[in-house]
């Protein structure tokens, strides 16, 4: 009888983490607020306001999911308070005194922990998390394009010189550097963490948005061409996401993306 209760109590708990009611979306609604906001003082009043604001969204998001993890609301809003935590990374190691890609690891590796902690802590499993296989042909043909997305990237933004050490070393250590501290930190928060409980939330327009949580990321370059161009980046991988259940194809897509537009374009055509 015990263990008949206790399993029906684990059942009714479940329930009420992915039930939608009226609080979770007033709640959310302000965890957004808090996130979107942060965004745009960092982006009127510079590093100092920008930090300062960071930080209280990530300690309140962290406090209203610790509260509330239950509920829906507190699932959202521990996915929510890692989008903060890498804005504020950003501000606190300057991408001028590094090369790009070593600056992704650098921001990316701490990011990239903290989401696997948010994705525990919310209940979302590996599989629901798209950390899955995907079909070979799909992985290659996602490759290849995130090659020629890296051209209109760098075309788009001309990112600075590429390295002058062009050793094997240096390919491989810039290759891993930035498949993980960039295209698979950014891939397992916004396709895998944060669209998974959009989803939930939105009723399926997950898609949308950590597309637009994602592309406010780039505001910050100040370059509408690249914003805009990797807003439609951004839906296309999410897309690809859904499709076939899977992080690995966007990974794939996006990593050649950026190691292209960082290191292989540069070599070729700077």
């Amino acid at each position: 009888m015990a263990s008949t209760a206790d399993a029906a109590l684990g059942r009714a708990r479940a329930h009420a983490r992915r039930a939608r009611t009226p609080q979770d979306i007033a709640a959310i609604t302000g965890c957004l607020v808090l996130v979107v906001g942060a965004e745009v003082l960092f982006l009127l009043f510079g590093l100092v306001a920008g930090t300062v604001a960071g930080l209280v969204a990530v300690a309140a998001l962290v406090a209203i999911g610790t509260l509330a993890r239950e509920h829906l609301r507190g699932r959202a809003a521990i996915a929510l308070a890692v989008v903060p935590l890498l804005r504020v990374l950003s501000i606190a190691i300057p991408s001028l005194l590094v090369p790009s890609w070593i600056w992704y690891a650098e921001i990316g590796v701490p990011v990239l922990a903290a989401t696997v902690l948010a994705a525990v802590v919310a209940g979302i499993t590996p599989t629901a998390l798209g950390i899955r296989p995907a079909p070979v042909l799909v992985i290659l043909v996602a490759t290849a394009i995130g090659l020629g997305l890296g051209l209109l990237a760098y075309l788009l933004v001309r990112p600075e010189a590429a390295p002058s050490n062009r050793s094997p070393v240096t390919f491989l250590g810039a290759a891993i550097a930035i498949v993980i501290g960039g295209a698979l930190t950014e891939e397992l928060l916004f396709r895998g963490l944060i669209q998974q409980i959009a989803d939930e939330v939105t009723s399926g327009y997950g898609v949308l948005a950590s597309a637009a949580l994602c592309t406010l990321m780039y505001v910050a370059s100040g370059n509408i061409r690249y914003v805009l161009f990797m807003a439609a980046v951004s839906v296309g991988l999410g897309l690809l996401t859904r499709r076939y259940r899977s992080i690995v194809p966007a990974v794939a897509c996006h990593g050649l993306l950026l190691w292209s537009q960082l290191i292989l374009w540069p070599i070729l055509l700077g």
